[in-house]
Parts: structure tokens; sequence; C-alpha cells
């Protein structure tokens, strides 16, 4: 009997351990390769040291968020993103001036406005620092702001925690959830980034201590920017009706692709991704400890199972940083997708009549080529913002590109 037996054993034992040598190598291998591509980076025999990253350059800084996004973390600094807009509307005196417009809240507006400000956002983070496309979206996007600005309505406060909500939250999302950290070298990219955008849209920094000495470097230039926007929201955050009505319609747009009987599940989950006083100052409820839990636990699964058991991502399947399709020859601008309603979006076969415009349409939501109300042949970048400025400051517009193109936008903003 046991002649029997023992062979059947040996044989499952022999598998078993193929099996599990198999998995640990896999895992092993997948490890290696993960780690490898962020110690390779080609960009880390340029900037060796903290003293190199006084010299880094615009472009540079550019081209390391932009594999830092495409390749490691598109869906989290997505996801980020999303929050960091609740994160600017918190601040009172800027709920107060997107409710004031009605271009944010109301839903009449708000869908273009949405679109607009994705648009312009998305052409000078997602293309080269000093391009024509880059510095034409900061150019239309420092006219509508001037609007504003010498209306007293805009300060230059309000414009660096803007500002800095975009660079610190993604920051802290990646460090917080990622299945790796950020390193110095894509921290100080992120930065480097993000302050060249800043002095594009000249603003202004003389509320930070390394000001008129001038900032070492990305990272001093970020640590001054993290500890001046939590003593600015310190003075200044507090529950406001108008931030609570702006982040409704925020809400509304992110998940109206989602049937209404998840909606309540979803705006648990949004407030669950809020700390304690940014869910206050929003007036959103606080949800149950399980989704905190849920949360965390996500994440850390999702954590170990790409570190452990996905390759990186190849370079063929990067992920494009921007929805929108531009015609060079008519400077017009089309989005791929839409949220609530098809603004810039061709009615093409598929986009009317494919799966996706099926689902919109069952959802109740417009589809495209249902209203020509959407510009379904695409807008030019200098036509974008709120329907009575569409055609105007087209004189601004072209002498702002001159004046951008004059800062190199695309050097080192250290001035080293």
């Amino acid at each position: 009997m046991l002649d029997r037996i023992l062979p059947i054993l040996s044989t499952d034992y022999s598998w078993t351990a193929a099996a599990v040598a198999l998995l640990v190598g896999y895992v092993t291998i997948c490890k290696v390769l993960r780690y490898q591509r962020a110690r390779s980076n080609p960009y880390l025999q340029l900037y060796k040291t903290r003293e190199d990253y006084s010299r880094m350059t615009a472009q540079h800084a550019y081209e390391i968020f932009g594999l830092t996004y495409a390749l490691e973390f598109p869906w989290l600094l997505d996801l980020a993103t999303k929050i960091s807009t609740y994160r600017t509307i918190a601040m009172p005196s800027v709920a107060k001036l997107l409710v004031s417009t009605g271009q944010f809240n109301e839903p009449k507006h708000a869908p273009k406005r949405y679109a607009d400000t994705a648009l312009l956002i998305g052409e000078f983070v997602a293309q080269p620092p000093g391009s024509s496309r880059s510095v034409a979206a900061l150019a239309r996007t420092n006219y509508l702001h001037e609007i504003y600005q010498k209306a007293g309505k805009i300060s230059n406060k309000d414009m660096i925690y803007v500002l800095g909500a975009f660079v610190l939250i993604p920051i802290r999302f990646v460090n917080r959830w990622g299945y790796r950290k950020l390193s110095p070298l894509e921290t100080c990219a992120f930065a480097t980034h993000w302050k060249r955008i800043g002095d594009g849209m000249h603003i202004t920094w003389e509320p930070f201590p390394s000001n008129a000495s001038g900032f070492k470097d990305g990272l001093q230039w970020l640590e001054e920017l993290d500890a001046w926007c939590a003593q600015y929201e310190s003075e200044n955050w507090v529950a406001d009706e108008n931030s609570y009505k702006v982040g409704q319609m925020g809400t509304t747009k992110m998940f109206s692709r989602v049937p209404q009987s998840f909606r309540p599940i979803l705006d648990r989950v949004i407030s669950a991704l809020m700390d304690d006083w940014l869910r206050t100052v929003m007036m959103f409820p606080k949800p149950s400890p399980i989704y905190g839990l849920a949360i965390s636990s996500f994440f850390a699964i999702q954590g170990f199972v790409i570190r452990n058991f996905l390759p990186p991502r190849p370079f063929s399947r990067a992920v494009k940083s921007s929805s929108l399709m531009y015609d060079p020859k008519t400077e017009r601008y089309n989005y791929k997708g839409y949220d609530i309603e098809p603004w810039y979006v061709k009615p093409t076969t598929s986009n009317r009549y494919g799966l996706d415009a099926w689902y919109n349409w069952i959802l109740g939501n417009e589809i495209p080529g249902s209203s020509d109300k959407f510009v379904p042949g695409g807008i030019r970048i200098e036509d974008t913002g709120p329907y009575k400025y569409i055609g105007k400051g087209k004189k601004e517009f072209e002498r702002e590109k001159e004046h951008l193109f004059a800062m190199n936008l695309g050097g080192c903003p250290f001035g080293h």
C-alpha cells in the first residue's frame, strides 16, 4: 500500500515545490524590474545630489513629472487632482468668487466651465513648458484671472494657495497610498514643474521666507509652500455654505456617469478621502469609520499587488495625461470623452452610437451631437471661459504670449 502512496505524495510535493519556486521567482522578477525602473531613471545621472537639484530645468522637471504620471501612478494622481479641487474651494474667498459668478455651481454654466478649466490646466501642465500650446493656455488663463484680480476678487495669496493644492495633495496621496513613495528626484521635479507654472501665472512668492534671497531648489520651495499653505488654512478656513455649493456641483460632475442609486455611497467615499478639517469646512457629513477602513484596505492591497505581482508598465502602455485632441490646422481642441455634457466632443459614429453613448443615454445624460451648443467642432483656446468673454481679449492674449515666450519657461526657475 505504502509503495503506491509514496510516489503520489512525492509527485505532489514536487509540483508544490515547483509552483512555490515559480511564484517566488516571478515575484522577485516583478520587484526587481519595478524598482530598477526607479533606480535607472536617466535623470539621476544629471541630478545626483541635492546641490544638483538647484540646476534642474523646468523642461527636465516636466519630463520627470510626465514619466512618473504616465508609467507609475496615473490613476492615483488623477484621483488626487480631483481631491485637490475640493481643497481649493474650501477657501472661503475662492468659493465666494465661484458662487458669485455662478460659473461652477449652477448646472447651466458648470459643465462648460469645468470643461474649459480642464482644457487650460491640461495644456499648461501636460505640454512642455515654453511650448506654443502651454504658453497659449497660460496666456488665456492669465487674461481671465486678470479681470478678477483688477476687481480685487482674486489675491496673490489665493493664487498661491490654489496652486499649492495641486502640488501638495498629489504628492501626499502618492506617499500615503502609492505602492511606493516618490523619490527625492521625483518630488523635486513635481515642485519645479509647478513652480514654473506659478511663475508663468505671474504669481509672486513674497510670503515665503526665502523669496528675497532666492530659493535653493524645488524641494526648498515645496517645504515653504507646504508650511505657508498650512498657516493660510488655519487663518482663513471656516465652514462655508459657498464651499458646500461648489463642492456638491463638483461631486455631481465626478459621478455623473454613475447610477443615482450608488451616489450616496460614493459621496461618503469622497468624504472619507478628506481629512477631518477639510470635511468640516466643506460641510460634508462624516462617514462611518468603515469607509476609512475600506479605503485603507483597498490601497494597501493594491500596493501589495503592484509591488509583488505586476511588472512595470511598459512605455507602449504609457497613460496619456490628457484626453484632448488638438488640430494644428484649425487650432481647435476636442475632447475624446466627457462627464456631464459632451462639450467639444465630435459626434463621430463611435461617440454617438457606441456603448459609451448608450450608457450615457440610459443615465439621462446628453450625448455627442445632441446639440450644437456643445460646440462639437471644437474650441480655440482663446475662446475658453465664460460666455461673455468668448471672442474677447485677443490682443491681450497675443501680447501675453509674447511676454511668456520671452520668460524662457523651459529653463531653470531658480536662476542657477
